[in-house]
């Protein structure tokens, strides 16, 4: 059953209780729906802590990619301020999602991956002066 309809059919049954009209009561779908929605208290609660691993997979991935930028660099405040980041109140999945990819452009600018004498092959005009710097080849 869908948690709406479950949540509606819950709604239902609250109004009968609370009406105190007791001949109207269906025990037998009451039950049911009980049952359903303590199903449904199990399943979120596996899923909501599956959610808290996973974020917290993601804002440690977050931290160790700005950790190793700042080392690189040699300047700690954005590691800070990532930090302060992840542990707002109000950082939402958008925010999130949208650190990592900033963090991961940076680290990914900062440790390249390819060796940058490969990087560097592609660029116009880098073939000819290699040739200047070659020795012992004809």
């Amino acid at each position: 059953m869908r948690t709406s309809q479950l949540a509606e059919n819950l709604a239902k049954h609250v109004h009968t209780i609370s009406s105190e009209e007791m001949e109207m009561i269906d025990f037998d779908s009451l039950v049911g729906d009980l049952k359903d929605a303590a199903q449904a208290l199990l399943d979120l609660g596996r899923k909501a802590e599956l959610c808290d691993k996973f974020l917290d997979d993601a804002k440690s991935e977050i931290k160790r990619m700005s950790l190793a930028v700042s080392r690189a660099k040699g300047d700690a405040s954005a590691l800070d301020l990532t930090e302060r980041l992840l542990e707002s109140e109000g950082f939402d999945y958008d925010d999130l999602a949208l650190l990592r990819r900033q963090v991961k452009a940076e680290f990914d600018r900062t440790f390249p991956g390819k060796p940058i004498h490969q990087v560097m092959e592609n660029a116009e005009g880098f073939g000819s002066r290699v040739g200047e710097f070659k020795i012992g080849l004809k």
